[in-house]
């Protein structure tokens, strides 16, 4: 027989706790425990617990105001002498048969120390499905597992419950120091349901023009908004764990050498892939002319556009500007490798096909790799902007001042533009053609290059990332997104624990 504790935080004295016990003990489990840590212990929240105790007998108070959230699921854990421990966050109903499902697939694999479900978020009378990715190996805070979760007690008790030394980040902290041995069992079915007050709480205000899923505010991007307290926190947990896995980085890296006869004519290639962008590819070139460094060319790859790009292209052509035509559809890599290979310069610029530099781009840019001899790729701040060239002033400048050679394993990017060596780019094998053909293969190349050389910053704004409906992060499903990056995280964690195995840094 298996055993089960509820867990109910009561952190609010006017939480709605009642109609979500309901829903739990209305379970068909036969050793159901359920616990509501009364963390306000006032007047008016014993009232409610007391409430709570008329509906079902199996329901047990613990009052005492905590530390923190980890201090208060210790206690609970330590309370309970259940084998599964399951959370009732507020607002929660459990849906028929739920814990069933969770306690079948834990009991069915022993490799697994939580389980966890898609659920429905409601609003009013509407429902609607939120659907979760199975466990894939994300490491980043941004993994979505939803809001009710069963934990195996015994997994927690190996690794000793939550380090009651976070404040922001200790379910993550935990799903870590558990994932460093055990995986997630994910359900790929609706059993609990979500319900949002009248006002709605706090809607993610501009996340549909950022374009990655995730948890947070801004999905996959909140990582940029976060507090500082937050952001210390999850960053503390993930480094903790690339320390205790053999993949954290602390070797000096290279320097990127020239032979005395060396010669670059032009010194930059400015590369631009495209394809179907006749609506924005005359904005993105003349950007890239109108700059105070003029020792630069602008190579377009088409990659066989069925509009008017190549017309749009045609009238910049001979102006420092060529156009390398594909002969049809190719990948975002085949068209970066192209320009690449087709350059003669010392420097690769980066530029997509809808969006702009500002007119110091290339002077900073190129005064930043001439002054680092380590940097082999520099990396500036940038804007968001609309179809009409304004700024989406709501998200302000885009710094990832998170970036470092560990940390990059976490975040979804490292900025705009990213200015490369020539030689660098070549050194790797260019930009994956393979499994990152059209997404991610940037991201893999900092990684890789990340593990050898010096990524540098440059603390201006260079670039402005142009924001619309057919962005190809927008139409590209979602999920396909967070494999990619997860998958390049992956076989970055396994060619820099060699790497660390061969410097004696394991």
């Amino acid at each position: 027989m298996n055993s089960i504790t509820v867990v109910a935080l009561l952190c609010r004295e006017n939480q709605d706790l009642l109609e979500g016990l309901k829903t739990v003990l209305a379970q068909d489990v036969a050793e159901l425990d359920v616990l509501v840590m009364d963390l306000c212990d006032s007047a008016a929240s014993k009232a409610l617990c007391a409430q709570a105790q008329q509906i079902d007998p199996r329901v047990r108070v613990i009052a005492g105001k905590r530390n923190n959230l980890a201090q208060a699921c210790n206690a609970a854990r330590e309370a309970s002498k259940a084998d599964y421990l399951v959370n009732l966050p507020a607002n929660t109903r459990f849906y028929p048969g739920m814990l069933k499902k969770y306690v079948d697939i834990l009991a069915g694999n022993t490799n697994l120390a939580f389980a966890y479900s898609n659920f429905e978020s409601q609003k009013g009378e509407e429902k609607q499905l939120k659907k979760l990715l199975e466990d894939i190996g994300d490491n980043t805070e941004m993994a979505d597992f939803g809001h009710v979760k069963m934990f195996r007690t015994a997994c927690l008790k190996e690794v000793g419950g939550y380090r009651e030394d976070f404040n922001h980040a200790e379910e993550y902290d935990l799903r870590l120091r558990l994932t460093d041995k055990y995986r997630l069992g994910h359900i790929d079915e609706a059993l609990y349901c979500c319900v949002q007050s009248d006002s709605g709480g706090k809607v993610a205000v501009g996340a549909s023009e950022l374009f990655f899923p995730g948890e947070g505010e801004y999905g996959g991007f909140s990582y940029l908004f976060y507090d500082k307290a937050s952001e210390r926190e999850i960053e503390r947990a993930f480094k903790d764990m690339l320390k205790r896995r053999g993949i954290y980085m602390t070797h000096d890296n290279e320097v990127v050498t020239y032979s005395p006869d060396e010669k670059f004519t032009p010194l930059v290639s400015v590369v631009i892939p495209c394809r179907n962008r006749g609506a924005f590819i005359g904005r993105s070139i003349e950007s890239a002319l109108d700059q105070t460094f003029t020792d630069a060319e602008i190579i377009v790859v088409d990659n066989g556009s069925t509009d008017n790009t190549v017309e749009v292209v045609k009238k910049y052509v001979g102006n420092r500007v060529r156009l390398v035509e594909t002969g049809g559809y190719n990948t975002i890599s085949f068209a970066l490798n192209t320009g690449a290979r087709t350059s003669k310069a010392k420097y690769i610029s980066q530029l997509d096909s809808d969006d702009t530099y500002d007119r110091k781009t290339l002077e900073r840019m190129v005064d930043h790799m001439e002054s680092n001899p380590k940097t082999a790729l520099a990396i500036s701040y940038y804007d968001l902007i609309d179809t009409e060239d304004r700024v989406l002033e709501k998200f302000g400048i885009i710094r990832h001042l998170e970036y470092d050679r560990n940390n990059i394993l976490r975040v979804n990017g490292a900025g705009a533009l990213r200015f490369w060596h020539r030689k660098v780019i070549l050194e790797f094998g260019g930009f994956d053609d393979g499994e990152f053909a059209n997404y991610g293969e940037d991201y893999d190349l900092v990684l890789k290059v990340g593990e050898k050389y010096n990524v540098g910053r440059v603390h201006h704004v260079c670039y402005h990332y142009r924001r619309h409906s057919d962005n190809t992060d927008a139409v590209r499903d979602p999920f396909t997104n967070i494999r990619l990056k997860t998958n390049a995280r992956k076989y970055a964690y396994e060619r820099r624990r060699k790497l660390n195995q061969r410097l004696g840094n394991a």
